[in-house]
């Protein structure tokens, strides 16, 4: 009796001083991490020198060392290295972060850890009660969705494309949720506004178009709130404006007019099978002026590159080639200046996407970088970009994806993180241990393939 006495005093002494020793790592983790993977971390001498940009990206870069150093003092405890002494805890823990940030074959100290430590899991679930109850009005949004009031149908997009990545299938009164709401932002004119008795807009009608293509799947009649004939007068007559580099489209009768909204046109009338030679003509030419000397795409000509706004071009681009009003000739002599552009926009420490040059990670660019480079063949480092995703922009509590790491999730970067996730081909671990399957995405519409299937399928007949 004395002796399991003893035995379970000196155990506990043991489990205290491992626990004193992993404190003391952790308290120096930026020293630690500085040694080992030093050159990955943002340098102000050798890239920008805006001092608030800078404050964000080391906030950023603390918040992502902070995450791996605590998952590998918790997994160091977890398996009771009682009988190393400091050192041998550092590199041990040192080992991990090698083989995480440096792809280093795991040493004979960290190869029984290397994988748990380096395995990235997916809380399924938790995203689905994330977003559950919205798109059958079970739920009301909270007063921080007020500033999107104009935004009502990409809020029903963002969610119902969501489970559907996911593989979870909406529910009959979440497809009549949608159908009905969308109903009521149709208008007159032929597109749809952002909310009830708004007017058409170009960006709230490719919303619109793309949830009711979801709620498709199980509720056909959602197909018919579509009236492909007014959509293309409406456009013709009120969207299209002549300038002296082409053609292009406003997203509203009195709006501006960028590129964004020509996405927006072109990818609905092509979803709904009206891209017709008229709306087509000198879109290609005024998209062609809006490269800027980096080789990325702004909003109109001469302004700044963006990933949003380069992904709308690309995109675009590639609708006109496969419809055939540009060949693949004039197609790869717009795009090809695009490339090394796109390949600078990926991280090397985070892993994630910016949006433009010296700007900080963003969730969302998962997407719009991500199918950009889908969209004319570069190749990224995918396994960074889902690192980044599911390890730092996932909230493990809540469910949903948030920008950057001490963000707070919302729908918006709930979907382009789980679109941008499905083009990385990389499949998660589930909460129970088991594969997680994500639907194959469409990169130019940001729909399943399913779902184009059956839209398709549709109006064929």
């Amino acid at each position: 009796m004395a002796q399991n006495v003893e035995d379970a005093r000196l155990k506990a002494e043991e489990e205290e001083q491992l626990q004193r020793s992993l404190l003391s790592i952790f308290l120096r983790r930026r020293d630690i991490w500085e040694e080992v993977c030093g050159d990955l971390l943002f340098d102000p001498l050798y890239e920008w020198c805006d001092y608030p940009t800078a404050k964000d990206q080391r906030a950023v870069e603390r918040a992502i060392i902070d995450v791996d150093f605590g998952r590998a003092v918790v997994l160091l405890r977890q398996k009771r290295f009682t009988d190393d002494d400091d050192s041998i805890l550092e590199r041990r823990l040192v080992g991990l972060l090698r083989c995480l940030y440096l792809q280093e074959p795991p040493s004979s100290l960290v190869q029984d850890l290397e994988a748990e430590f380096c395995q990235e899991h997916f809380t399924r679930e938790k995203h689905f009660n994330f977003m559950d109850g919205v798109l059958d009005s079970r739920r009301e949004l909270g007063e921080e969705y007020l500033s999107l009031e104009a935004s009502q149908t990409w809020i029903l997009y963002w969610i119902a494309h969501s489970l559907n990545i996911l593989g979870r299938k909406l529910t009959e009164s979440e497809a009549r949720g949608i159908t009905r709401f969308c109903l009521e932002c149709r208008t007159e004119q032929g597109g749809f506004g952002g909310g009830i008795g708004h007017h058409p807009h170009a960006a709230a009608t490719f919303a619109a178009t793309s949830a009711l293509f979801i709620a498709g799947t199980v509720l056909p009649e959602a197909f018919e709130v579509l009236d492909r004939r007014k959509f293309l007068h409406w456009v013709l007559r009120d969207l299209k404006i002549s300038l002296p580099e082409g053609a292009a489209f406003r997203v509203t009768r009195d709006g501006e007019s960028d590129v964004r909204a020509t996405y927006c046109v072109l990818a609905t009338a092509s979803l709904l099978g009206v891209l017709t030679e008229e709306l087509a003509s000198g879109v290609a030419s005024w998209i062609s002026c809006l490269r800027a000397f980096d080789g990325g795409f702004g909003g109109e000509p001469y302004n700044e590159s963006h990933g949003g706004y380069t992904f709308c071009a690309l995109a675009s681009l590639r609708i006109l080639n496969d419809s055939g009003f540009l060949s693949e000739k004039e197609f790869e002599s717009l795009v090809n200046p695009c490339r090394k552009w796109l390949l600078l926009r990926q991280r090397q420490f985070e892993g994630g996407f910016q949006g433009r040059p010296n700007k900080l990670v963003d969730a969302c660019y998962a997407y719009w970088i991500g199918a950009s480079c889908k969209i004319v063949d570069v190749e990224f480092n995918a396994s960074a970009l889902a690192r980044y995703l599911l390890r730092y922009c996932q909230d493990f509590e809540t469910g949903g994806f948030r920008d950057k790491p001490g963000s707070d999730p919302d729908f918006y970067h709930t979907c382009y993180a789980l679109s941008g996730l499905c083009l990385t081909g990389w499949h998660a671990l589930g909460e129970n241990g088991t594969k997680v399957e994500l639907l194959e995405l469409d990169p130019i519409y940001n729909l399943t393939t399913n779902a184009l299937k059956q839209a398709k399928e549709f109006f064929a007949d």
